[in-house]
């Protein structure tokens, strides 16, 4: 057992109690540590209080002969009546939690018979030892109060009790620690193994997904290039006729980003992880828009990007992090049109980029604010636990932010959040940035 007597029990509703005993009883109460400090105590006689415990040699003798009688102390007795180095009566009771002895409770201060003048002797010889002040010293030794035997006992019988009731009260609280313990550290190991059969889930999902779209787009293709193909003969059969050519022209220009929609679709399905080359950021994000920007216009949402294309490179698998940047997207068209389901003035969304430093390190950083509904401040440090979500039930999965800050740590980046409850969200990726292999490389 780690724990402290501390730890286990309220000092301060202890202190209350013996306040209680020591005022109906006279008798002096404490709780004593095995490291010999006074944790609580009640009642001190004066004498105590004023001088033995004030003298450091003094206070030195009464330690010892705690520690002394803690360690005399026998299996199945309850307390031991001794006498202290400065000749008063005290009794302890050792307070024994899961079987380490963890404190005393010591009571007493008093006489069992009334002193005579070889006590009185005594206690002057001892103001001289220490030099005390004789005078103070004899009139507070006059006050110590004197109990039978029969009568002490029978308080500290009923001082046994309530040891026995702290002992309890203490393996009660010792095995709830243990238990929250424990609970913690399966629900850290549940957390993970949730968190990993999550990713595993989903990338199977995605996989799932990404064959069948694959197909699909295929099968898309094949017909998209018949058209652009028979659209470019219209172009030349038109200029051969001194026809119009712009509606055939517009067929190609229309066939063209269809192809283009495709291509980006199949590249984002395509299951590609763990190849990670030289990209640029800029370009990652200009193919995620293609795939959503009609989505974002449709939804009456103001689109604003400010990226310079000449930012640095950096080394990543550029399927994930597209799938990070589609995860971010979503959730502020979510935010957006949840907050304002018909066009406004603030419906708007903005794309930011720049390089910043961080721990002497550079990084790109793309910034996603919206003004949407914004995260609750208690939510904030959740947003990336798995199955966690701020949508209704049924809207979320509470997977996508969990497995992009995984994506993203796994780049040796961060996935950063900013939000206030109502006004906006600031999501900000940083990547770092790797070293272009080769100046020409980029076009």
């Amino acid at each position: 057992m780690k724990y402290s007597f501390k730890e286990l029990f309220d000092l301060s509703k202890m202190q209350k109690l013996i306040n209680e005993f020591s005022r109906f009883t006279s008798i002096s109460l404490s709780i004593i540590s095995m490291d010999g400090d006074v944790l609580i105590c009640s009642g001190w006689q004066r004498i105590c209080s004023q001088f033995h415990m004030q003298d450091p040699q003094a206070r030195k003798e009464c330690l010892k002969s705690n520690t002394k009688i803690r360690r005399e102390f026998k299996k199945g007795v309850p307390f031991v009546i001794y006498n202290c180095p400065h000749g008063l009566v005290d009794a302890s009771f050792p307070i024994v939690i899961a079987g380490k002895h963890l404190a005393s409770l010591v009571s007493g201060q008093i006489f069992l018979e009334p002193p005579d003048k070889a006590k009185e002797k005594l206690f002057k010889e001892q103001a001289r030892k220490f030099g005390f002040d004789e005078a103070l010293y004899l009139k507070l030794f006059s006050e110590i109060p004197v109990f039978t035997e029969e009568k002490f006992r029978s308080v500290l019988l009923f001082l046994a009790q309530i040891v026995q009731i702290i002992t309890q009260l203490g393996t009660s609280r010792l095995n709830v620690l243990e238990a929250e313990k424990r609970l913690k550290l399966c629900e850290t190991k549940l957390k993970s193994s949730f968190k990993e059969s999550a990713e595993a889930l989903h990338i199977s999902h995605l996989a799932s997904l990404g064959e069948l779209s694959a197909g699909v787009v295929h099968e898309i293709n094949n017909p998209i290039a018949g058209i652009i193909s028979i659209a470019e003969i219209l172009v030349d059969q038109f200029h051969k006729l001194g026809g119009d050519k712009k509606i055939p022209e517009r067929i190609v220009h229309e066939g063209e980003r269809i192809a283009n929609i495709v291509k980006n679709m199949l590249s984002f399905a395509t299951d590609k992880k763990d190849e990670r080359n030289f990209v640029y950021i800029y370009d990652i994000l200009k193919l995620t828009l293609e795939l959503v920007e009609k989505q974002i216009i449709k939804d009456g949402i103001k689109l604003s990007v400010n990226i310079l294309s000449d930012l640095p490179g950096i080394n990543a698998c550029s399927q994930e992090i597209q799938q990070v940047f589609f995860n971010i997207i979503s959730n502020a068209r979510y935010a957006l049109k949840k907050k304002y389901p018909t066009p406004h003035e603030n419906k708007i969304f903005e794309i930011k980029g720049k390089v910043i430093i961080s721990e002497e390190k550079k990084y790109v950083r793309l910034i996603f604010y919206d003004r949407g509904l914004g995260i609750p401040r208690d939510f904030l440090d959740k947003v990336t636990d798995p199955f966690f979500s701020t949508k209704p039930r049924g809207e979320g999965t509470g997977l996508g932010l969990s497995i992009s800050h995984g994506i993203i740590e796994a780049h040796g980046g961060k996935l950063l959040f900013e939000s206030k409850e109502g006004e906006y969200t600031k999501v900000m990726v940083d990547l770092p940035i790797h070293k272009v292999p080769n100046p020409e490389e980029k076009l």
